[in-house]
């Protein structure tokens, strides 16, 4: 009954939360402006990836840590640096090509906050979005398909892990080809900290900080 019942809730979340934003970009039209005002709905999102995080936590192979040296803090600590650099050089090195062919790789205005309240809507928005992202993409996606292909041996591993970081990339069409390959790449790299940490939140908070670097510097270039 259990394993029905993991089943019934990873055709639910498929069907609510991953396919609807892909389909609905491929009939909306490209936004010429992005506001950093989040809706209601970013937060009701951000409560239900805890409480989906809550409830798999020691089920997947992603959990809270249980011993939290500060050596070990410090290490992983590094591995979260390095993730964050390596967002950083994706984001250059694909703006570099992009303006080598002459083109934007965002093509979109981004409206920054002009007021405190604005600005607090920002902050709690962008660390929620990024923790429903590495929740439902990094966490969730990959491991659920991990352990539902786990007694077909033909299904290599790989193949729940590149489902799930195309899936991430997709839910982006609406940053045009650059912005696609940017979560791809970006993607990668955040469920390989995720890997390396065995935490979620050592790739969270370099997907946070990237978000906002983002915001602020493609604010200034459009």
């Amino acid at each position: 009954m259990e394993k029905i019942l993991l089943k019934l809730e990873f055709v639910l979340i498929l069907a609510l939360l991953v396919a609807p934003p892909i389909v609905f970009q491929f009939f909306a039209e490209r936004p010429e402006t992005i506001s950093t005002v989040y809706p209601l709905r970013t937060f009701v999102l951000a409560f239900f990836a805890f409480t989906l995080y809550y409830v798999h936590r020691n089920v997947y192979i992603i959990r809270f840590q249980k011993a939290w040296t500060n050596f070990r803090i410090l290490i992983l600590s590094g591995e979260s640096l390095v993730c964050f650099g390596l967002l950083c050089v994706i984001a250059v090195t694909l703006e570099l090509i992009a303006f080598a062919a002459g083109k934007s790789s965002v093509g979109m205005k981004i409206i920054m906050p002009d007021n405190m309240n604005l600005w607090v809507n920002f902050i709690a928005g962008t660390i929620c979005a990024g923790f429903y992202e590495e929740v439902l993409y990094r966490f969730y996606l990959p491991e659920a398909m991990r352990h539902l292909v786990a007694k077909f041996p033909r299904i290599k591993q790989i193949v729940p892990e590149a489902v799930a970081v195309m899936l991430f990339a997709l839910g982006h069409i609406y940053l045009g080809v650059f912005g696609i390959a940017n979560a791809l790449l970006c993607g990668i790299v955040l469920r390989l900290c995720m890997w390396r940490t065995h935490s979620l939140w050592y790739s969270l908070v370099p997907h946070v900080l990237y978000n906002f670097c983002s915001f602020f510097v493609m604010s200034k270039l459009m």
